[in-house]
Protein backbone atom coordinates (compact mmCIF):
# COMPACT_ATOMS: atom_id res chain seq x y z
CA UNK A 1 0.00 0.00 0.00
CA UNK A 2 1.03 3.49 -1.21
CA UNK A 3 2.07 6.04 1.33
CA UNK A 4 3.05 9.18 -0.13
CA UNK A 5 5.02 11.90 2.08
CA UNK A 6 4.23 14.55 -0.05
CA UNK A 7 1.97 16.71 -2.19
CA UNK A 8 4.50 15.51 -5.49
CA UNK A 9 4.46 11.91 -4.19
CA UNK A 10 0.42 11.69 -4.17
CA UNK A 11 0.23 13.31 -7.25
CA UNK A 12 2.91 10.93 -9.01
CA UNK A 13 0.78 8.26 -7.26
CA UNK A 14 -2.85 9.50 -8.60
CA UNK A 15 -1.07 9.51 -12.09
CA UNK A 16 0.36 5.78 -11.86
CA UNK A 17 -3.28 4.98 -10.20
CA UNK A 18 -4.74 6.42 -13.68
CA UNK A 19 -2.20 4.38 -15.84
CA UNK A 20 0.53 6.51 -16.52
CA UNK A 21 3.10 4.26 -17.22
CA UNK A 22 1.34 2.41 -19.86
CA UNK A 23 -1.18 5.11 -21.00
CA UNK A 24 -0.35 9.06 -21.92
CA UNK A 25 -2.58 10.63 -18.99
CA UNK A 26 -3.76 13.71 -20.51
CA UNK A 27 -4.28 16.03 -17.36
CA UNK A 28 -2.67 19.63 -16.51
CA UNK A 29 -1.04 20.11 -13.08
CA UNK A 30 -3.36 22.80 -12.67
CA UNK A 31 -6.02 19.80 -12.73
CA UNK A 32 -4.33 17.45 -10.23
CA UNK A 33 -3.67 20.35 -7.66
CA UNK A 34 -7.10 21.46 -7.94
CA UNK A 35 -8.40 17.60 -7.21
CA UNK A 36 -5.72 17.01 -4.53
CA UNK A 37 -7.10 20.07 -2.76
CA UNK A 38 -10.64 18.68 -3.04
CA UNK A 39 -9.76 15.68 -1.59
CA UNK A 40 -7.46 17.06 1.42
CA UNK A 41 -10.91 19.25 2.12
CA UNK A 42 -13.22 16.52 1.79
CA UNK A 43 -11.19 14.57 4.52
CA UNK A 44 -10.93 17.57 6.60
CA UNK A 45 -14.36 17.80 7.08
CA UNK A 46 -15.41 14.01 6.77
CA UNK A 47 -12.60 12.32 8.61
CA UNK A 48 -12.85 13.32 12.23
CA UNK A 49 -15.49 10.86 13.46
CA UNK A 50 -16.34 8.64 10.73
CA UNK A 51 -19.15 10.60 9.11
CA UNK A 52 -20.99 9.64 6.65
CA UNK A 53 -23.35 11.30 4.23
CA UNK A 54 -26.95 9.92 4.45
CA UNK A 55 -30.45 10.98 3.36
CA UNK A 56 -32.47 10.67 6.34
CA UNK A 57 -36.32 11.12 6.48
CA UNK A 58 -38.85 12.43 9.21
CA UNK A 59 -42.21 12.98 9.24
CA UNK A 60 -43.79 15.94 11.40
CA UNK A 61 -46.44 14.89 13.60
CA UNK A 62 -49.09 17.09 15.04
CA UNK A 63 -47.36 17.82 18.21
CA UNK A 64 -44.30 18.83 16.50
CA UNK A 65 -46.03 21.08 13.82
CA UNK A 66 -47.73 22.97 17.00
CA UNK A 67 -44.35 23.20 19.12
CA UNK A 68 -42.70 24.53 16.49
CA UNK A 69 -45.03 27.65 16.09
CA UNK A 70 -42.47 29.34 18.43
CA UNK A 71 -42.44 31.36 21.64
CA UNK A 72 -40.36 34.36 20.95
CA UNK A 73 -38.48 35.84 23.73
CA UNK A 74 -36.74 38.86 23.51
CA UNK A 75 -33.24 40.01 25.15
CA UNK A 76 -31.99 43.15 25.49
CA UNK A 77 -27.90 43.28 25.74
CA UNK A 78 -26.28 46.43 27.09
CA UNK A 79 -22.85 47.52 26.07
CA UNK A 80 -21.63 50.60 24.51
CA UNK A 81 -19.38 50.06 21.08
CA UNK A 82 -19.84 52.60 18.26
CA UNK A 83 -22.51 54.72 20.04
CA UNK A 84 -25.37 51.69 20.30
CA UNK A 85 -25.88 51.25 24.06
CA UNK A 86 -28.39 48.74 23.93
CA UNK A 87 -29.82 46.28 21.43
CA UNK A 88 -32.92 44.14 21.54
CA UNK A 89 -32.77 40.56 19.71
CA UNK A 90 -35.73 37.88 19.28
CA UNK A 91 -35.47 34.52 19.26
CA UNK A 92 -37.90 31.57 18.85
CA UNK A 93 -37.65 28.29 19.77
CA UNK A 94 -39.21 26.56 16.48
CA UNK A 95 -36.38 23.86 15.85
CA UNK A 96 -36.51 20.18 15.41
CA UNK A 97 -34.24 18.24 17.81
CA UNK A 98 -31.89 15.91 16.13
CA UNK A 99 -30.13 12.81 17.76
CA UNK A 100 -26.66 13.03 18.87
CA UNK A 101 -25.53 10.91 16.28
CA UNK A 102 -26.73 14.26 13.36
CA UNK A 103 -23.64 16.30 13.55
CA UNK A 104 -24.97 18.56 10.69
CA UNK A 105 -27.66 18.98 8.16
CA UNK A 106 -26.85 20.31 4.68
CA UNK A 107 -29.65 20.44 3.00
CA UNK A 108 -33.95 20.06 3.58
CA UNK A 109 -36.24 18.66 1.08
CA UNK A 110 -39.50 19.01 1.18
CA UNK A 111 -41.11 16.12 0.32
CA UNK A 112 -45.10 17.56 -0.42
CA UNK A 113 -46.62 19.64 -2.80
CA UNK A 114 -49.07 21.20 -0.57
CA UNK A 115 -47.98 24.88 -1.74
CA UNK A 116 -49.06 24.22 -5.22
CA UNK A 117 -52.42 22.96 -6.23
CA UNK A 118 -53.51 19.66 -6.28
CA UNK A 119 -54.79 17.36 -9.15
CA UNK A 120 -55.53 18.22 -12.58
CA UNK A 121 -54.62 21.88 -11.97
CA UNK A 122 -51.11 20.57 -10.14
CA UNK A 123 -47.64 22.22 -12.11
CA UNK A 124 -45.92 18.67 -12.15
CA UNK A 125 -48.88 17.09 -13.81
CA UNK A 126 -48.96 19.62 -16.31
CA UNK A 127 -45.32 19.34 -17.15
CA UNK A 128 -45.17 15.61 -16.98
CA UNK A 129 -48.47 15.05 -19.02
CA UNK A 130 -46.49 17.27 -22.03
CA UNK A 131 -43.77 14.83 -21.64
CA UNK A 132 -45.37 11.64 -21.72
CA UNK A 133 -46.96 12.62 -25.02
CA UNK A 134 -43.11 11.63 -26.58
CA UNK A 135 -42.13 8.86 -24.59
CA UNK A 136 -39.74 7.33 -25.59
CA UNK A 137 -38.00 10.14 -28.24
CA UNK A 138 -37.05 12.28 -24.52
CA UNK A 139 -34.42 11.59 -22.99
CA UNK A 140 -33.13 11.95 -19.44
CA UNK A 141 -31.35 15.55 -19.56
CA UNK A 142 -35.22 16.51 -19.69
CA UNK A 143 -36.81 15.24 -17.48
CA UNK A 144 -34.04 16.16 -15.12
CA UNK A 145 -34.30 19.82 -15.96
CA UNK A 146 -38.10 19.86 -15.17
CA UNK A 147 -37.21 18.30 -11.97
CA UNK A 148 -34.60 20.61 -11.03
CA UNK A 149 -36.85 23.61 -12.21
CA UNK A 150 -40.18 21.80 -9.84
CA UNK A 151 -37.54 21.86 -6.91
CA UNK A 152 -36.98 25.53 -7.73
CA UNK A 153 -40.44 26.54 -7.54
CA UNK A 154 -41.12 24.46 -4.40
CA UNK A 155 -38.32 25.76 -2.27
Amino acid sequence: MAKPSSREELKQYCLRKLGKPVLEVNVDDDQIEDLIDDAVQLYHERHGEGIDRVFLKHKLTKEERTAMVGVAQTTTVTDTFGGISSADYTEQANYLPLPDTIIGVNKIFKMDSSTLSAGMFNIKYQLFLNDLYYYGAIDLLNYSQTKSYLETIDY
